[in-house]
């Protein structure tokens, strides 16, 4: 296995074959990386990152769908990048509005929430002009009204020659949702690994899956009662008007497809659509908080509403 060794890189990186690939790739034109979870995507992002940095592209720009995410970036960011670690910041809503323009300027690899580059851009606070290169961390979320696709839409409108990468492990369940991602995001290249590729199957772990449940704390469970209530309340009338399957177990694709359904209603001007997609929104927002409760705990989901109340300001819905 190669080791790149980069003036940027502190350490270097133990490159394997098809992560070079996709560098290649990621250097030369805008690139949507499709990677198994666990092979490395993210070793990628700081070599791209660290020849950007070499090249003087301009500001760095990665943003991560939660507070936790970004700063965890951040974190390994200070280790992987030889660069000073106060031009490497974090750029999210828990930073006062005031304070976020000094630390923009400041910043040369930015990672940040997208709500607030999406929110920030938009006011003038800054300029996206600025960016010689932007990483989208789960980049299958840029499709409809998320402020990934906003902020794709944003870069690719203000920056004449946008160089984006996007990494998943998953780009999307149809191709419509696919072409979406590419067409948002200004993607020229896709660059896919799969488990079975023959340059993957040597780093192929085979685990085995102990499952551990672990009981809630009671002020958690606590917190949960009520909102798991609304939910089955809300799941319960959207079945009965026949917008949300039958079924007692409720996911994220059974409340899309119930969203699919009410679009179509309001297409033919039944007015129980409105109503039913606005039940399907609240739906879907007390869903994931009870998701990031019961899986990241409390200051997840505090991050998640303070998101909420922040684009609540601007008229946009969080999801």
């Amino acid at each position: 296995m190669a080791t790149v060794i980069h003036p940027f890189l502190t350490d270097g990186v133990q490159a394997r074959a098809y992560q070079m690939r996709a560098l290649r790739s990621a250097l030369t034109s805008s690139t949507l990386m499709v990677m198994p979870t666990g092979f490395g995507k993210t070793a990628v992002e700081w070599m791209a990152m660290a020849e950007a940095l070499r090249l003087q592209r301009g500001k760095i720009l990665l943003i991560a769908p939660t507070t936790g995410l970004v700063d965890q970036q951040r974190r390994m960011a200070t280790d992987m990048l030889n660069l000073e670690a106060d031009s490497i910041i974090t750029y999210t809503g828990e930073i006062a509005p005031a304070k976020r323009p000094p630390l923009w300027e400041k910043g040369i690899v930015i990672m940040a929430t997208p709500q607030v580059i999406r929110n920030d851009a938009t006011t003038g606070t800054i300029d996206l002009k600025d960016v010689g290169l932007l990483i989208v961390d789960e980049a299958h979320h840029s499709t409809g009204n998320h402020a990934y696709a906003q902020v794709g839409d944003l870069y690719l409108s203000t920056h004449p020659e946008a160089l984006v990468l996007g990494a998943t492990a998953s780009p999307g369940s149809t191709e419509a949702n696919i072409l979406e991602v590419a067409r948002r995001l200004g993607i020229e290249r896709l660059d896919v690994s799969k488990k079975d590729d023959p340059l993957l199957e040597p780093y192929t772990v085979k685990l085995d899956v102990v499952p551990h449940r672990l009981s809630l704390p009671e002020e958690l469970t606590n917190l949960l009662e009520p909102l798991q209530s609304h939910q089955d309340g809300e799941a319960e009338h959207l079945r009965r008007l026949g917008f949300l399957a039958p079924t007692g177990h409720l996911s994220s694709k059974l409340i899309e497809e119930a969203q699919r359904r009410a679009s179509m209603a309001i297409q033919r001007r039944d007015r129980r659509g409105y109503d039913a997609a606005r039940r399907i929104g609240d739906l879907r927002r007390t869903h994931l908080l009870l998701d990031l409760l019961r899986t990241q705990g409390t200051t997840s989901a505090q991050s998640f509403l303070q998101r909420a109340e922040e684009d609540g300001r601007t008229g946009e819905r969080t999801t």
